[in-house]
């Protein structure tokens, strides 16, 4: 019989396993978890070498971005300020131009 391990154990599994001098229930549960451990390290190991993807250039594929990164640091520090614009002093504002003069007809 192979249970399914995604499935809550059934009443009658629990009872037949309980019997009294048997040890195959524990060694059968024992071994499954030894499998599952197996198979997790192989996961593992299978993902670790899916992730090093650049190989022996990995190193330096990660100080690239942080080269970058200081680079524009620095650039944002270091700006060259505008030079400072001489004091000038202020002017007299200019005359008020001449009020318009409108022409009035007599009204007749």
């Amino acid at each position: 019989m192979n249970p399914n391990p995604y499935e809550a154990p059934q009443l009658v599994e629990l009872v037949e396993e309980r019997r009294p001098g048997e040890t195959n229930a524990a060694l059968a549960l024992l071994t499954e978890i030894r499998d599952g451990q197996r198979e997790l390290l192989d996961l593992q190991r299978q993902a670790l070498s899916r992730t090093r993807v650049f190989g022996r250039f990995g190193i330096v594929s990660a100080i690239v971005p942080f080269l970058f990164i200081a680079w524009a640091v620095y650039r944002m520090i270091n700006l060259p300020t505008p030079p400072a614009r001489p004091v000038i002093a202020p002017r007299a504002a200019p005359p008020a131009p001449a009020p318009v003069r409108t022409f009035v007809r007599p009204v007749e």
